[in-house]
């Protein structure tokens, strides 16, 4: 069996993925680049992809694409202490 998936979800996929990309981010002194892979609910019927969700999304109401890398970066500056 193949799951199928739509080119609209690798899209929302792809572009979530990249703007969770933290490059040049200093952690325990050095430089390193971050990626956080989006994590996502899938909604499946008969073997196709026909809804899906981050779970960003889900979790953060006023969810913003944009200011992903932001809240990767708070998150990491609580986690360095």
């Amino acid at each position: 069996m193949k799951l199928i998936v739509p080119k609209k979800f690798l899209n929302d996929y792809f572009r979530y993925l990249y703007y969770s990309i933290l490059p040049e981010y200093t952690l325990w002194n050095k430089k390193v680049s971050i990626i956080v892979e989006p994590i996502c609910s899938l909604k499946i019927d008969r073997m196709k992809i026909v809804d899906w969700k981050v779970i960003d999304e889900m979790l953060n109401t006023p969810f913003q694409q944009s200011k992903i890398r932001n809240y990767i970066k708070d998150e990491l500056d609580l986690a360095d202490l």
